[in-house]
C-alpha cells in the first residue's frame, strides 16, 4: 500500500474522531474535565501550603461559595431548559432585564451581610477564622448573577464555544490568581479575592450570549423561570450538602486534624462528582428538546451514561488499587491518614453523580421526584452522622465515610427504581395521542 493510500484511508478516522470530539455531550465533558485538572492543581498546591488546619478553613469557605451559588446554579438550569425550548428576541430580551433584577437583588443584599461578616459573629458560626475573607466571598456575590443567567443561555442553545472558554477562562485565573497571592504573602484574603476575580472572568466568554433587542413584559418569563428554577435550586442545595456537609459535621464532631482529612476526602468527592458534572448540562437542554419534540429523550441520554460509567470506573479503580500514592499527589504526606477511606470516599462520589445525573434526566423529562428524593435524604445522612457523632463509639473517619456509602447507595437505587416507570408513562402517553 502506498503512503498516499495510507493517508486517505487515515483520513476519515481523523474525521470521526473530530466528530466525535466536537459533539456537545464530549467537547463540554473534556472542558468541564480540563477546568477540574485545574481545581485539583488548586486543592494539590493549597493542601500542602495551608496545612490541614488552614485548609479546613478554605474548605468550610469553598462549601460557603457552593452553597451560596446553589439558587443561581438552579436559575442557570431553568434558562437552559428554558432556552432550548424557545427561540427568538422576546426570550432573549426577557432574560436580559431578568439578569439586571438578580443582579440588583443580589447587591442589596450584601451591605446586610458585610458587617456580620466584619464583626466575626458569622464566621464564628461557620467555623472561619478570617472575618475578611468571608466579606471578600460576599461581596463578589452578585457577580454570579450575570455569570450564572448567561451560561444558562449559552448551554441551553449548546454555543459549546462560549461554554468551554467560559470554564477554563475561569479555573486559570482562580488558579494563577490564588498562586500569586498566596506567594505574595496575602493568605486566604488573598486566596478568596482571586476565586472571586475569577468568576467575573469567566462571565466574559459568555456575557454576549445575552441579547437585548426591544422592550418585553419580562413577568411571564420571570414566572416561568422561577417555576422551573425552584426544584434545581433543591437540587443544587442539597448537591452541596451530600458532598460537602460532612466537613461541617466533622467541625462539630471531630478534631481540627482530622476535620481536615475529611475536608481533603470531601473536597476529592467534589472534584469526581464535577468531572461528569458538565454532562448534566448537556443532558437537561438536549432531553428536554428531544422531549418537545415528543422522543423519550434515551438516545440523547445515552453518550452521558457511556461517558460516566467510563469517567467512574476508571477513577474507581485507581482509588482501590493506589489509594495512599492519589492522597499524595492529591495533599501531600501530612493528609497520608486519609489514604483508608478514599476508595469509600470516591464510590460515594460516583453513587451521587449517578442520582444527580438520573433525578436530571427525569427533570427533562417533567419528572421532579428524583429531585425530591435528593432533598429527602439530606436530612436521613447529615441525622446518620450526628447519631454516629453522639454515639458511645464516636465518629471516626472511617466510620463517617460509611455511613455515607450506605445511604449514598440507597438513594441511587431509589432513584433508578423512577426511571422504568416513568418511561412507561411517556410511551403509553404517546401511544393514546
Amino acid at each position: 500500500m502506498s503512503v498516499s493510500s495510507i493517508h486517505t484511508a487515515a483520513r476519515p478516522r481523523f474525521a470521526g474522531l473530530w466528530l466525535l470530539l466536537a459533539t456537545p455531550a464530549v467537547a463540554m465533558f473534556l472542558a468541564a474535565n480540563v477546568a477540574n485538572a485545574g481545581n485539583l492543581v488548586f486543592n494539590m498546591l493549597f493542601s500542602r501550603w495551608m496545612g490541614p488546619e488552614l485548609f479546613a478553613d478554605l474548605a468550610t469557605l469553598l462549601t460557603l461559595k457552593l452553597s451560596l451559588l446553589a439558587l443561581l446554579n438552579a436559575v442557570q438550569m431553568a434558562v437552559s431548559q428554558e432556552v432550548s425550548a424557545q427561540r427568538g428576541p422576546l426570550i432573549d430580551t426577557a432574560l436580559s432585564v431578568l439578569n439586571r433584577i438578580v443582579f440588583l437583588a443580589l447587591a442589596a443584599v450584601v451591605p446586610f451581610l458585610l458587617p456580620a461578616a466584619l464583626g466575626g459573629g458569622l464566621g464564628e458560626t461557620l467555623g472561619i477564622t478570617s472575618g475578611y475573607a468571608l466579606a471578600i466571598l460576599i461581596v463578589a456575590l452578585p457577580v454570579t448573577a450575570p455569570l450564572c443567567v448567561a451560561r444558562g443561555v449559552a448551554t441551553g442553545r449548546l454555543e459549546v464555544g462560549r461554554i468551554v472558554l467560559s470554564a477554563n477562562v475561569e479555573m486559570v485565573v482562580r488558579l494563577a490568581g490564588a498562586v500569586v497571592a498566596w506567594q505574595a504573602g496575602l493568605g486566604i484574603e488573598g486566596v478568596i479575592a482571586a476565586i472571586a476575580l475569577s468568576m467575573v472572568a469567566g462571565w466574559l466568554p459568555v456575557m454576549g450570549s445575552l441579547r437585548r433587542t426591544a422592550p418585553v413584559a419580562v413577568g411571564p418569563v420571570a414566572r416561568r423561570i422561577a417555576f422551573l428554577a425552584f426544584p434545581f435550586a433543591v437540587l443544587q442545595a442539597s448537591q452541596v450538602l451530600h458532598l460537602d456537609g460532612d466537613v461541617l459535621v466533622a467541625n462539630a464532631f471531630l478534631s481540627s486534624t482530622d476535620t481536615g482529612l475529611v475536608a481533603v476526602l470531601s473536597l476529592f468527592q467534589r472534584i469526581q462528582f464535577f468531572a461528569c458534572f458538565g454532562l448534566a448540562a448537556v443532558l437537561l437542554p438536549s432531553v428536554s428538546a428531544a422531549v418537545a419534540e415528543g422522543r423519550s429523550g434515551l438516545r440523547e441520554a445515552m453518550p452521558v451514561t457511556k461517558l460516566f460509567l467510563g469517567v467512574s470506573l476508571a477513577l474507581l479503580a485507581a482509588l482501590a488499587s493506589f489509594p495512599d500514592l492519589v492522597i499524595k499527589l492529591l495533599a501531600g504526606p501530612g493528609f497520608a491518614a486519609a489514604a483508608e477511606a478514599l476508595p469509600l470516599a470516591g464510590l460515594c462520589a460516583a453513587l451521587f453523580t449517578l442520582s444527580y445525573l438520573v433525578a436530571t434526566f427525569l427533570a427533562a423529562l417533567g419528572d421532579r421526584r428524583g429531585i425530591w428524593l435528593i432533598a429527602c435524604f439530606v436530612p436521613v445522612q447529615l441525622g446518620a452522622f450526628a447519631w454516629l457523632g453522639l454515639s458511645d463509639t464516636g465518629m471516626g473517619l472511617h466510620g463517617m465515610v460509611t455511613v455515607k456509602a450506605l445511604c449514598q447507595g440507597a438513594l441511587a437505587l431509589a432513584i433508578l427504581a423512577l426511571v422504568p416507570a416513568r418511561l412507561r408513562q411517556r410511551t403509553e402517553f404517546a401511544t393514546r395521542s
